[in-house]
């Protein structure tokens, strides 16, 4: 199983467009601030607030 990429950011909306060319449409995710982390549905990136890394390890 390919390990899943771990982006921190400490703003609670992420805009992922998968990262290369061949990527996928731009799409906007809101981070929940209870969980901490939100996972774009398209590529699998998970992007985690920088001022919450535990989330991660309670998934």
């Amino acid at each position: 199983m390919e390990k899943q990429e771990v982006i921190g950011t400490q703003d609670d909306t992420v805009a992922c467009d998968g990262g290369s060319i061949s990527g996928h449409p731009k799409v906007y995710l809101s981070i929940d601030i209870d969980d901490g982390y939100v996972i774009c549905p398209y590529c699998s990136r998970c992007y985690t607030l920088s001022n919450k890394p535990e989330a991660l390890e309670e998934r």
